[in-house]
């Protein structure tokens, strides 16, 4: 599964994964179960992509025990990673019976030159149909309505370096996406043409916003009549201020 957003994937290393927009080393994972029936122990990996969409598992690594719930930590291995890499979760139940609900995760990318920056990104949401619609950062699927879909800044941050993957797209019209600084557009917006996949970035533009900033994606699909545009991975470098 995608590190942002969306139901776990038994296959398909594509479907759930993000890009990372810049190089650094991945450390500290943590994740949080709210529920554990399995009767054997569960063991979350973090995979990164050794090229061609193929994934190799990580020192990144922690064991959630026999039906235990809360917080599972790994603080002590590392793993490098370059801007572009792909990363995800493996989560491997070792019982054989039971189910577990892991609710949230979170790991630290401790950047090369040593700015404070943190990372946003989110999962898996394709739109089909024409007009506008909007997802949030971390969140559910899109809604045509922004108000649903608004999550605050948690620290005053500089957004900039938009990467997105677009996982397919039949699309018969350009799809722009936008991040929206409360009820307004910033400069970080990137276009998808039609019927067109693969990875999109933007580096040239940059938006600087308050904590508790309501921020959103908006993806304007209104020179489109038919198909669907699945941009299944968005990630941000928050420069914090």
């Amino acid at each position: 599964m995608a590190p942002w957003g969306r139901e776990a994937e038994s296959s398909a290393f594509v479907v759930r994964h993000i890009i990372v927009p810049i190089a650094g080393t991945i450390k500290n994972l943590r994740c949080y179960v709210e529920s554990n029936s399995i009767d054997g122990d569960t063991t979350v990996t973090v995979y990164k992509d050794t090229g061609h969409l193929t994934e190799a598992s990580t020192a990144v690594t922690l064991t959630i025990g026999n039906s235990l719930d809360g917080v599972f930590a790994d603080e002590v291995n590392t793993v490098s990673v370059a801007k572009g890499d792909r990363i995800s979760f493996g989560i491997d139940p070792g019982g054989s019976s039971g189910s577990i609900k892991i609710t949230s995760f979170v790991m630290e990318l401790e950047v090369d030159d040593n700015t404070d920056r943190v990372i946003l990104g989110m999962g898996d949401y394709p739109v089909v149909g024409g007009g506008t619609w909007y997802v949030n950062i971390f969140g559910d699927e899109a809604e045509s309505t922004e108000a649903q879909r608004k999550m605050p800044s948690p620290l005053a941050l500089t957004i900039k370096s938009m990467h997105m993957y677009v996982h397919n797209n039949d699309s018969d019209g350009v799809t722009v996406i936008t991040v929206r600084d409360g009820d307004g557009d910033t400069l970080l917006t990137d276009s998808i043409p039609a019927s067109t996949t693969g990875e999109f970035e933007t580096t040239t533009e940059e938006d600087t916003v308050v904590q508790g900033t309501a921020l959103s994606i908006e993806i304007d699909r209104t020179a489109s009549t038919s198909g669907t545009t699945r941009p299944i991975n968005f990630s941000f470098i928050g420069e914090v201020t």
